[in-house]
């Protein structure tokens, strides 16, 4: 269960942080803009001790260079 908490609070705190930080104020300036076709995984029960895993993917739609410095899980 707990491991169903852990993955819960990365789909919604990690991917959407990872969004929004990454969007330009200046729409004149290159930068890069981060994009995921699908930023919500709804995972199914999990048995206690399972591991399971999930790739999120993460596209640059920006004109700069992304990068992912930081990631935060709640």
């Amino acid at each position: 269960m707990r491991l169903k908490i852990t993955l819960i609070s990365i789909l919604f705190f990690m991917i959407p942080a990872l969004v929004f930080s990454a969007e330009a104020t200046d729409s004149k300036t290159p930068a890069p803009k981060a994009f995921a076709p699908e930023p919500v995984h709804i995972f199914k029960q999990v048995l206690d001790g399972k591991k399971v895993k999930y790739d999120f993917i993460i596209q640059n739609k920006g004109d700069a260079d992304l990068k992912i410095e930081r990631v935060k899980t709640g």
